[in-house]
């Protein structure tokens, strides 16, 4: 029996309002699994467990100086750790806020939704939304990064706004991703880039209920209530580890925002959705590389001297000052051969380009990547069985019965598949037992 497209859209449409009666009535809990499925997170757990067990029982050697870790420690030593991820976030969200100080600059908290056909849920009582198209939150991220975002930044281009800030990608209860943004901008230029915001993200679907008040919404930050760091410092935050964040408000309960930020992370792992990003700001891969400098030579110290000192005192807002003043600092590159995949070209940093003439050279020498020697003996133990495995064929149903079943008292077993003796030797008090996975030797 076949079913059409609008037969399946009723059924769904059916099935809908029966679960939004189950959840007004308290059958259903509205907000089961937040953020993401609890299979999602579970497999996500999953994934990091084995990440962690293959970090343990792999080494890292360096060719110059022998020093030997596992991948679990050096990979505890950068952003791969939540707590120096979100240390570095909040520096740099900072030193940004003192350097729009320095310029005159305010700041805008502005927060960016997506029209409700993109909603599987209601966000009051977190019954189906029967308006949603199936838009999945990837997509529902790639509308507001290519038809709002996009555009807007092509337009203030155009109409010469100077603006910088940072964007926090977190999801609804039902997984639906919004946008929290703070955006520093000249105050002549702050009426201008919110109606240009205005009219991009209200171009889709600009007269259904609640678009105006929501789509957009604009707060002013005044440095007299508390500083422009503190306005997003609950969300970088709760999306990474929920440090010193308390409940998530979210569901009906008041929830530990750690355990929230577990499931929010595997959402954005799931659909690929990058949560933090910075605009008009510096690169960071040279701030950080710079950092790895020990002190700078005396012939760098006229170009380099005061940004390897802003980036070796953690100060992003001399960093950005130099930025701003002309310097440019990029990635300096290597290219190989990939040593895994023939035919393809591995990219990775080795240093700086300062003005794009200087190279310098931050990373010397090689590490080298080998398991631990007791990660290898775990992985080539001994067999659990007596038998060998045997490439012949094995003798089934009843034939091998009758040959493990014909030993007088279980020190030889015979029969193959030409008929001729094999002999098996057994321990004398264990005895010849039946078995479905018996093979001659």
């Amino acid at each position: 029996m076949e079913v059409s497209g609008a037969q399946l859209k009723q059924l769904r449409k059916r099935f809908q309002k029966i679960e939004a009666a189950a959840i007004k009535t308290g059958f259903v809990h509205k907000r089961a699994g937040m953020y993401a499925s609890d299979e999602t997170v579970k497999r996500r757990q999953q994934q990091k467990r084995k990440n962690a067990k293959l970090m343990e029982n792999l080494e890292a050697v360096h060719d110059l100086t022998g020093e030997v870790c596992t991948l679990a420690e050096l990979a505890a030593t950068n952003t791969s750790n939540p707590a120096i991820r979100r240390t570095e976030l909040m520096t740099r969200v900072r030193g940004l806020e003192e350097f729009s100080g320095q310029l005159g600059f305010v700041g805008l908290f502005l927060t960016l939704t997506t029209p409700s056909r993109m909603h599987a849920r209601h966000s009051g009582d977190g019954s189906a939304n029967l308006k949603y198209d199936d838009t999945s939150p990837n997509k529902a991220h790639r509308y507001l990064c290519k038809k709002v975002w996009a555009p807007v930044m092509a337009k203030l281009q155009r109409e010469g706004v100077d603006y910088f800030g940072i964007r926090v990608v977190e999801p609804h209860h039902d997984g639906t991703p919004h946008w929290h943004m703070l955006v520093f901008v000249k105050p002549e230029h702050q009426d201008n880039l919110t109606a240009i915001l205005r009219d991009y993200t209200l171009r889709d679907s600009p007269d259904e209920p609640g678009a105006q008040e929501r789509r957009l919404t604009v707060k002013a930050i005044d440095p007299a209530k508390g500083s422009a760091t503190g306005y997003v410092a609950k969300y970088i935050s709760k999306n990474i580890d929920g440090h010193a964040v308390g409940d998530d408000y979210e569901a009906d309960t008041p929830t530990d925002s750690r355990a929230t930020a577990e499931r929010v992370e595997a959402w954005a792992s799931l659909w690929r959705i990058r949560q933090f990003q910075f605009f008009g700001a510096p690169p960071v891969t040279p701030y950080r590389e710079l950092r790895r400098l020990q002190a700078v030579p005396e012939s760098w110290q006229s170009v380099l001297g005061e940004a390897w000192k802003a980036a070796d005192e953690g100060d992003f807002c001399a960093y950005t000052r130099l930025h701003r003043a002309g310097l440019i600092l990029k990635p300096l590159w290597e290219e190989r051969e990939s040593a895994t995949y023939y035919g393809e070209v591995n990219k990775r940093v080795r240093g700086v380009i300062v003005n794009g003439e200087v190279r310098i050279t931050t990373r010397e020498g090689e590490w080298i990547v080998r398991e631990k020697e007791s990660a290898r003996q775990d992985r080539f133990s001994a067999p659990w069985t007596r038998v060998n495995n045997s490439t012949h064929k094995v003798s089934k149903g009843l034939e091998c019965e009758q040959a493990l079943t014909s030993s007088s008292e279980g020190n030889e077993i015979g029969g193959n598949r030409e008929g001729k003796e094999v002999k098996h030797r057994e321990s004398p008090e264990s005895g010849a037992r039946p078995a479905q996975n018996w093979r001659p030797e």
